[in-house]
């Protein structure tokens, strides 16, 4: 007789303990009730515990189970289906409590109230002493969150249109052990409980127990059930029972705890014989359809009779033997609908009642004792993406986390291995069985079949049975040595190359084994096309290119090829033949102008070539920085115009190189020259603020001594708060103005000029500031500012702007709702409602803005500046003949930029 260790908690469920025995096994005990709770505080579950606590002040409270039940010293009972669901009943007097038990001694005339807590609810018992008790009993009741409805003599409680919980279909039992009726019924203020009179006055044996239980429901719930079947009355009863052909019952547990796998050594269904007549056998059958606790007919069975049990005494506890049964259901073989309880071959009054799973004590339940195979240990190498290469090293260590067993210890756990070679297909033994508690395993890789579709799995045993295998998650690569392929990429074909210097001939070296690498190369090339090669034969090197001396070549076509061999020595096919094209580069030419010094600020660098085709001209600082570069230009000019200004007094290196019609670039020539030259006088700027816009005045100082002449200016503007300058004006004559419309309303602008003068040199003036306040609206057009510009004084109330970006909202299947994708589109759209008065002009400069059609700027005083479009202009005529028009300036891309 094994014994118990310790419950396995972890496995729990509200209807099953499982423990662990001390002969490797598991013993699970499976029940229709509720064995366990949900703690509200920390969601674990908890065992059942239906003894009532003391709170003082708050009477006695059953804590430990699923519903919520109080008997409050005001002699009210309380019982909770969930959070703020409820009834109140009140009691017809204050009751005794011991434990799970509660009684009020003659709570009516001849009549005693007993209250038993069970895990499903409160089995009440109305005891009937002896005749002249009440005829009827009442119950007063308080109904919070739920409702009663009456039907089939139960009463159902209900909550958001959900079933919770009922009182079942009462009945009474006599001191004999025979049954009468009992109705059930709610006046709107209590619910009442009728014994039939006329059975208590003509067959009645006093004592009378009269069974009124209120119990939760668990909705939806066939997992556990229990049910007796009475064809001779055509009835369900929630008991359990068998009698003669007439009475079968059903029971139903939740087999799901126990694994898939589980080997079942034992399974017990218990039941606890409340009273027997006659010595009847007991039978158990598969049943093979759905039912529940109010099926009838009775559902069908299996014909094949599992275990009979012959019930010796009137009480005490018998068991049926349903362990083949129990392995079918819990490996998937069959269906799980429970098993039937007939009374096998029963003539006459044999008969049995058996307790059921509301009886407060001595419940049915089935004990199954179990063991599992080893757990499926883990691979951990190789698990994919791995590339075995035996030419580099044949042996692999194979590693994985061990397996666990409800039989032996982890450290006396053996593994079988194997190979596949082509993903699955076939499999072959590495190892049969590792020693016991290995983790890994080392093996010689060279004898197996290679490929790139290669799989491990391996599982373990536990002396009595094997576990499931885990496999590699991917595939990985098992490689031999092979020869190298033929070399690729060689380098020059096609090409040009000058022969005068130092050239590389390079080439890619291929080999189908990873890590494999070049040792070794044969180097051959022809200057006829291949009649006679000149060899160079067994370099070695890893190294994939090889030097070759200036002038080796000689002038024409160079045909060459390559072969290589891996570090195992095996060699490639040879490479496919390059042909390239020896020549001599052209000569390096002479740099003509500029002159040193140089005397302007981008001077025209002018040179001497010969059959030149393109050139390429930089400019290096003092330091070597090329600070400049024309990049190849495919040209015959021998001439280009700096593109740079170039500082004046600093010192650079001109740099000109060029190609002929053999392709070759010839070396660079160079000139150093220092920079020398008289830049034009500043200009003065000076600013004025006319309202609605800035004017600029510029004053060139007349040259003096070696100044040059101005002979054109570029104005520049930038906010003061910002660095980076913006070209807004190109080409201002000398001392010449500009009116800038496109300030903001109370934002610093600050303003500089660059005068070019007629010595190809150029200045930049000092920075002025300046900044104005408007007023209202200005509107303009930009291509002609000083003929369009209006300020609109009357905007009203309702000036403002509005921002849009671009979104665009996308549905994808699996998300319930949208995800957006954001473009880069960005419009800030100012509107206003102008008051245009007659006579103002107001009006008529709007109109005539509007149907020019072009892009219009729009500045207010709250510093907003937009550039866009005015496409539409609804007008609304005023009693008093001034016009209120809505604008709105659509913005568009525009750039103040010249």
């Amino acid at each position: 007789m094994a014994n118990i260790l310790e419950e396995l908690t972890s496995l729990r469920t509200k209807k099953a303990k499982h423990y662990r025995l001390d002969n490797g096994k598991i013993m699970a005990v499976l029940t229709i009730h509720d064995q366990h709770y949900e703690d509200p505080d920390t969601g674990e579950l908890q065992t059942v515990d239906t003894a009532f606590e003391l709170e003082a002040g708050f009477g006695q409270k059953a804590k430990k189970q699923q519903h919520h039940l109080r008997f409050y010293d005001n002699n009210r009972l309380r019982f909770g289906f969930a959070k703020q669901v409820y009834i109140d009943y009140t009691l017809p007097g204050a009751p005794g409590i011991s434990a799970n038990r509660a009684t009020i001694n003659e709570a009516w005339e001849n009549t005693d109230l007993e209250y038993v807590n069970t895990d499903r609810g409160i089995k009440s018992d109305i005891l009937l002493k002896a005749p002249g008790h009440p005829e009827s009993f009442a119950f007063p009741v308080e109904l919070t969150g739920c409702s009663v409805w009456i039907g089939n003599n139960e009463a159902v409680f209900y909550a958001e249109g959900q079933e919770v919980g009922k009182i079942p279909a009462p009945y009474m039992v006599d001191r004999a052990g025979q049954q009468g009726k009992v109705s059930v019924d709610y006046d709107g203020q209590a619910i009442v409980f009728t014994p039939d009179v006329r059975w208590l006055a003509d067959e009645a044996v006093y004592p009378v127990r009269v069974d009124p239980t209120t119990v939760t429901l668990n909705p939806g719930n066939t997992a556990v059930i229990d049910a007796k079947w009475n064809t001779y009355a055509e009835t369900v009863y929630d008991s359990l029972g068998i009698s003669g052909s007439f009475e079968t019952s059903g029971i139903r547990l939740d087999l799901s705890s126990i694994p898939l796998d589980a080997d079942i050594s034992s399974a017990k269904l218990y039941l606890y014989v409340n009273n027997s007549w006659a010595g009847p056998d007991v039978a158990a059958y598969e049943i093979t359809s759905t039912w529940d606790e109010t099926s009838y007919p009775p559902p069908s069975h299996d014909s094949t009779k599992l275990d009979t049990e012959y019930i010796e005494s009137s009480t005490g506890w018998e068991y049926l033997d349903l362990a083949s049964s129990v392995q079918r259901m819990v490996s998937g073989a069959i269906n799980n609908y429970g098993w039937k309880l007939v009374c096998d071959g029963c003539v006459g009054s044999q008969s049995a009642v058996f307790n059921d799973s509301e009886d407060a004590s001595n419940k049915p339940y089935l004990s199954v004792i179990y063991s599992t195979p080893p757990t499926v240990p883990v691979l951990t190498d190789p698990n994919g993406g791995e590339s075995i290469q035996t030419d580099i090293d044949p042996t692999f260590l194979i590693t994985w986390n061990p397996s666990t067993s409800t039989e032996v210890a982890q450290n006396l756990i053996q593994y079988h291995i194997q190979y596949s070679p082509d993903n699955g297909s076939n499999w072959t033994d590495i190892v049969a069985l590792t020693t016991a508690g290995a983790t890994s395993y080392e093996h010689d890789f060279s004898g197996v079949t290679e490929g790139s579709q290669c799989l491990i799995r391996i599982r373990a045993y536990d002396g009595v049975r094997y576990g499931a295998y885990d496999q590699s998650d991917g595939v990985f690569t098992v490689t031999h040595n092979v020869a190298p392929e033929a070399p690729t990429n060689l380098d020059p074909a096609s090409d040009m190359i000058d022969r005068t210097t130092i050239h590389r001939l390079s080439w890619q070296f291929n080999d189908p084994n990873s890590g494999d690498y070049q040792t070794k190369y044969d180097l051959h090339w022809s200057s006829d096309a291949g009649t006679t090669w000149n060899e160079i034969n067994g370099a070695v090197s890893a190294n994939e290119y090889r030097d070759i001396n200036s002038g080796t070549f000689p002038a024409g076509d160079i045909t060459w090829k390559v072969r290589c061999y891996d570090k195992g020595g095996l060699v490639s096919p040879w490479s496919q033949q390059a042909v390239f094209t020896a020549a001599d580069a052209p000569s390096t030419l002479t740099i003509d102008a500029p002159p040193d010094p140089v005397p302007v600020a981008r001077p025209v660098i002018s040179w001497t070539s010969i059959d030149q085709t393109a050139y390429q001209v930089q400019v290096l600082d003092s330091l070597s920085n090329v600070v400049w570069d024309t990049g190849p230009v495919v040209s015959i000019n021998m001439a280009v115009t700096c593109g740079i200004d170039l500082v004046n007094g600093a010192s650079y290196i001109l740099k000109v190189k060029y190609q002929d019609s053999t392709t070759l670039w010839g070396d660079w020539a160079t000139k150093a020259v220092t920079v020398s030259y008289t830049p034009p006088a500043l200009a003065i700027l000076t600013m004025t603020d006319q309202a609605g816009y800035i004017n600029i005045a510029i004053n060139n100082p007349a040259p003096q001594g070696t100044e040059p002449t101005v002979t054109s200016n570029d104005l520049y503007r930038k906010k003061h708060s910002e660095s980076t300058w913006t070209r807004i004006v190109i080409g201002l004559a000398n001392d010449g103005t500009y009116d800038d419309y496109t300030v903001e309303s109370g934002v610093t602008y600050d303003y500089r000029v660059v005068s070019y003068a007629d010595n190809g040199t150029s200045s930049t003036s000092g920075m002025v500031s300046e900044s104005i306040t408007l007023i209202g609206i200005w509107l303009h057009d930009v291509a002609s500012p000083a003929g369009t510009a209006h300020n609109y004084q009357r905007d009203g109330q309702e000036r403002g702007h509005g921002w849009q970006a671009e979104a665009e909202f996308l549905q994808f299947a699996g998300r319930a709702r949208p995800v957006v994708r954001w473009g880069e589109a960005e419009t800030e759209n100012p509107s206003a409602t102008l008051l245009c008065v007659n006579g103002s002009g107001d009006y008529e400069a709007l109109d005539a803005l509007v149907k020019l059609k072009g892009t219009i700027c729009y500045r207010d005083g709250a510093s907003r500046k937009v550039f866009g479009i005015i496409s539409s202009l609804p007008v609304k005529d005023e009693i008093y003949g001034a016009k209120t028009v809505a604008i709105t300036v659509m913005e568009i891309d525009y750039s103040e930029v010249v």
